[in-house]
């Protein structure tokens, strides 16, 4: 019987170890916000300056980021800011207004791997001179470069809000890994008001998804609801994390459609080390059999 006990403790040695190995590879992520933007001012009037009072809206790290942006050009109006916030995108058929801090948030803080969530709340609901339209407004992230538009070569990964009273399909969700459609006509748990909007980012093999290896893993959520996951950027996974805003109107003559953001806030993520338990039971195991083979040498001797 007593024969039998150390082949019994290495059973449940290897069993622990199976099961630590195991927990190791889905340890779950424990995030700190690094960088964030709540998108208030203290000026008393609107304002089409996108880096106003920018000291005072932002925190973390970089601080004080200044925005990059595209499809404004002399119609500085098409994005504007509020005391206090949202911000607002105002694009058309021929416009896309594109905003996107001008940082790739793919490195190293907090003691973890910046990028591993981003968060923010978007609007589906668009308001523009009525009828039939078919509007968007967009999150990109992991894009290669700044205000890169939703569903592009290329481009990152991208949460798209569409407000469709054209085609009839009413308010849905669209996921795009740059130019490739992963999910269409997704039911909007937001509905036509503003959604919470989480991006939850990681690499299964290093727990680092933008350095190239292994491979980048996306999950959505809306309002707390999981909309979906999915496995982007192709062998290896993304490489960078610059991030983009977008609001838009597809449909000409439908006139601007205006979107609100507001908190996009972006985090750092460290693997939860394990609970100790089954590191003390191996000890134990260990010490045991040390024990056996140091009494079963002084027998022999």
């Amino acid at each position: 019987m007593f024969r039998s006990i150390p082949r019994l403790c290495l059973s449940l040695a290897l069993i622990l170890l199976s099961g630590y190995l195991n927990e190791s590879a889905n340890a779950a992520v424990v995030y700190s916000p690094s960088w964030f933007d709540g998108f208030d001012i203290t000026s008393a009037t609107s304002t089409s300056d996108i880096n106003l009072d920018i000291a005072t809206r932002q925190g973390g790290s970089p601080t004080n980021t200044s925005y990059v942006t595209a499809g404004v050009g002399a119609d500085t109006w098409k994005h504007q800011i509020f005391n206090p916030g949202p911000l607002q995108l105002a694009g058309n058929a021929a416009v896309h207004t594109l905003v996107s801090p001008d940082f790739s948030f793919d490195g190293a803080a907090g003691g973890g791997v910046n990028g591993m969530k981003v968060e923010v709340v978007m609007d589906a609901y668009a308001n523009n001179s009525g009828g039939s339209y078919f509007t968007q407004s967009a999150i990109t992230v992991g894009a290669n470069s700044t205000v890169t538009p939703a569903g592009s070569a290329g481009g990152g990964f991208s949460v798209v809000f569409v407000e469709d009273t054209f085609g009839g399909a009413g308010n849905f969700i669209q996921t795009w890994d740059g130019d490739n459609l992963l999910g269409n006509l997704i039911a909007n748990p937001a509905g036509g008001g503003p959604g919470f909007v989480q991006i939850l980012i990681d690499d299964p093999t290093d727990n680092n998804p933008w350095d190239g290896i292994g491979q980048t893993d996306v999950e959505v959520l809306v309002d707390s609801n999981s909309i979906g996951s999915w496995t982007v950027g192709g062998v290896g996974g993304y490489t960078s994390n610059f991030i983009t805003l977008e609001g838009s109107d597809q449909k000409v003559g439908a006139g601007l459609a205006t979107h609100t953001f507001e908190n996009l806030t972006v985090f750092s993520g460290v693997s939860a080390i394990p609970e100790p338990s089954s590191f003390a039971f191996l000890a134990i195991v260990g010490a045991y059999g040390l024990r056996r083979r140091r009494s079963r040498s002084a027998r022999v001797g």
